[in-house]
């Protein structure tokens, strides 16, 4: 099911709303968002109050009772009014088709940007009003007061001429002077709404931009601070003890004010120290969150980060004098480990997702995070795999480590962690750093950086990503700052943390879970393994050289290109239960690959992106002869055969460059980085492009031509339509 239904608690997956598109609606009895009153929405109030929904609250007084059924059934019988037009507006011009990105995040001082298609919304064209930034409602709370107060001050008039997307990009006045970090919250969230009957109020035919039944759309955008720089609490850390063994307690001083508060738990790698992990513990504490660095014992058991969670829990009362009695948050715990640490993490939440270990006090639904650092990604040497499952996860590694190196043939495939990505099944990403190595991660590591020497970037400055990109996994999971996750899903290129330098190259991936309908597949390459048959049952057309459906593992164990091992480079699968699988060519000059969309998968326009996965290919002379980022173009074609084509190099995405390092064979270049690259699907509707996301026939992707790469061998993975985590 879709998440509207999800957030109404709707069974039925006909129920959703259109997900960033006009047609949502304001009207609260309009539960299903599609524009009409119907029975469906009928079916929707039933179970929104059956499940106890705030949503079906339509006196407003706390309770669900029979006046709330009479409420519901009066407002539909008078219809809805005039519907506000509910869209997106924020974002930054690109250069261009789509030429404009809306987006949803926004570094502290950075120009927030307004754009109205007047070829999607022909009513806009001509027209004056005032445009507000208003402090972010709810959709109740909008409803109970449309007022309109810009927090600028005062609105920003503007008439809206512009003949084009191309040239309909407002700047947002005083919009780089925004507050962003609010107490404990990294971002402040703010609304946009046009006023165009001036009355100053959000009123039938006004423009908003952050009016969301729903989570990811609650805000029209938020301004984030710098993430590297420590939150509002002062960390204290002592070294302490529990019925586990020894560990590094850290928390801030002003728990009891702010309490209870959320668990992280820290695993060091073999010949670290669990006192190795300051600069974390203390960022962590300094933005609301309460953490353990623990003695690791390396025997592959989970045991580390299972019992001492427990025993942190169970024994809060005595530990470092009682301290944390009564004070922490067991609903919402967050594990980290670093190299063998890396892998007690993972081993530790399959252990829990297979019923091997049954905690006291905290359940796996609990474990709102794992995240490995350049972990060691065997298995316990025995019937554990270091499969993380169901649980939201994370990696981070340095394409310089000289410890887990991405070798494939080194310690029986230790050194592959992505693998253990693979395993993952909630959502999941990966954030792989150019020029860190394997122990810039902690403060006393010694260094074992492997790699061109002008690329290494040091302690600090890995430290700065890692504090950033946790920070914004934690508060996005663990606190449900929904725009946070734009740090670790758009392109590394073009937007990134504040205080990060400008040329660190960091390569992102993510995949949203495909249950419950969070993604709908077209082609995973998991099953039909002919290049011509996608996994969901529809035809590949192609004419790119050399394509074949490749199991993701290096075959010789070697970096060496050679036209017999064509997954060279990959490092997505190890042993035989591990079944990565993708697709694999090449070209050179202009050639094309076409995904076919069945019919009863056509209907999109419920879902936010296109989402795909792309990498080059290692040392393969395609990737020499253009050493750079590989662009190329993307269409989406419906079934009367209009098309709308996007430039991926349009917002900086691309294939990332591999890693120019030496070794394990001949050539130059590391393992196949896979980028993961969404578009947004209502970019394709830009200048009236016409083309139906309700009837989506096919996606095609065609490479050598216009403004993408000439020449290029590459991997592609995981074509889907995905919502916004």
């Amino acid at each position: 099911m879709l998440r509207s239904a999800c957030s109404i608690g709707v069974l039925a997956a006909t129920l959703f709303a259109t997900a960033g598109l006009a047609q949502s609606s304001p009207c609260r009895v309009d539960l299903d968002g599609d524009g009409a009153l119907t029975i469906f929405d009928f079916i929707a109030f039933q179970n929104a109050f059956a499940l106890g929904d705030p949503i079906a609250d339509f006196d407003g007084d706390g309770e669900l009772t029979l006046f709330d059924f009479l409420l519901f059934q009066n407002e539909f019988a008078l219809g809805c009014p005039e519907d506000v037009i509910n869209t997106q507006l924020a974002g930054v011009p690109l250069a261009e088709y789509p030429y404009f990105e809306y987006t949803r995040a926004f570094n502290e001082g950075s120009e927030v940007f307004l754009a109205i298609d007047p070829d999607r919304f022909p009513g806009i064209q001509g027209a004056a009003g005032n445009i507000y930034i208003v402090a972010s409602k709810t959709n109740a709370q909008w409803i109970a007061d449309p007022t309109l107060v810009d927090v600028r001050g005062g609105p920003q008039p503007h008439t809206f001429d512009a003949a084009s997307i191309m040239d309909a990009a407002v700047s947002l006045t005083g919009s780089s002077a925004l507050a962003a970090a609010n107490g404990l919250n990294i971002s402040t969230g703010y609304d946009i709404v046009v006023d165009l009957d001036g009355n100053g109020v959000l009123s039938g035919g006004d423009y908003i931009d952050g009016y969301g039944l729903i989570d990811p759309d609650a805000n029209g955008f938020s301004v984030f601070t710098d993430m590297t720089s420590a939150g509002p609490l002062t960390p204290r850390f002592i070294d302490t003890s529990s019925s586990r063994g020894a560990l590094r307690l850290n928390y801030p001083v002003e728990l009891p004010d702010v309490g209870p508060l959320p668990i992280v738990v820290i695993v060091h790698g073999g010949g670290h120290d669990y006192r190795w992990y300051d600069y974390l513990q203390d960022h962590l504490s300094s933005w609301g969150w309460v953490s353990i660095s623990v003695q690791n014992d390396f025997s592959g058991t989970g045991n580390r980060p299972l019992q001492h969670t427990d025993a942190l829990i169970a024994e809060q009362a005595t530990i470092a004098g009682g301290v944390l009695n009564g004070l922490l948050d067991a609903s919402r715990i967050v594990w980290i480990g670093h190299s063998l640490g890396g892998r007690e993490v993972n081993i530790a939440a399959e252990r829990l997702d297979r019923g091997l270990f049954t905690p006291l006090r905290y359940r796996l639904e609990n474990i709102t995070l794992v995240s490995a650092i350049a972990a060691n990604s065997i298995g316990d040497f025995g019937s554990l795999e270091a499969a993380p499952g169901p649980v939201n996860y994370h990696m981070i590694w340095g394409s310089a480590d000289g410890d887990i190196s991405g070798s494939p043939d080194s310690f029986g495939g230790q050194t592959v962690p992505f693998r253990n990505y693979e395993r993952a099944t909630r959502h999941k990403h990966s954030t792989y750093i150019h020029g860190a190595d394997h122990n810039v991660f902690n403060c006393c590591g010694f260094r074992n950086f492997q790699g061109p020497v002008s690329t290494e970037i040091g302690r600090a400055e890995a430290q700065r990503i890692a504090k950033s990109i946790w920070l914004a996994l934690i508060k996005h999971y663990g606190e449900g700052n929904t725009d946070a996750i734009d740090y670790l899903t758009r392109p590394w290129d073009s937007f990134k943390p504040l205080s990060v330098a400008t040329g660190t190259t960091l390569v992102h991936m993510h995949r949203t879970p495909t249950d419950a309908g969070g993604a709908r597949v077209i082609d995973d390459f998991q099953t039909n393994p002919s290049v011509f048959q996608s996994s969901s049952g529809g035809t590949v057309t192609l004419n790119v050289s050399n394509a074949t459906e490749v199991r993701q593992r290096d075959a010789d164990s070697s970096f060496t290109w050679t036209p017999t091992d064509p997954a060279n480079g990959m490092n997505y699968a190890f042993l035989p239960a591990d079944n990565s699988r993708g697709m694999v060519f090449d070209f050179n000059g202009p050639a094309f690959i076409e995904f076919q969309v069945l019919p009863a998968l056509g209907d999109v326009s419920g879902y936010d992106h296109l989402s795909f996965r792309v990498c080059q290919g290692t040392r393969h002379p395609n990737t020499i002869a253009e050493l750079a980022p590989v662009t190329f173009n993307v269409s989406l074609i419906d079934d009367t055969g209009t098309q709308s084509t996007i430039h991926i190099g349009a917002y900086g995405a691309g294939a990332s460059e591999p890693y120019q390092r030496t070794g394990v064979g001949t050539g130059t270049g590391w393992q196949n980085e896979y980028n993961t690259i969404r578009l947004r699907l209502t970019d394709f509707l830009a200048q009236g492009s016409g083309v139906d996301l309700a009837r989506i026939a096919a996606i095609r992707f065609d490479f050598g031509q216009g403004e993408g790469s000439t020449i290029g061998r590459l991997g592609l993975d995981e074509i889907e339509f995905t919502l916004d985590p």
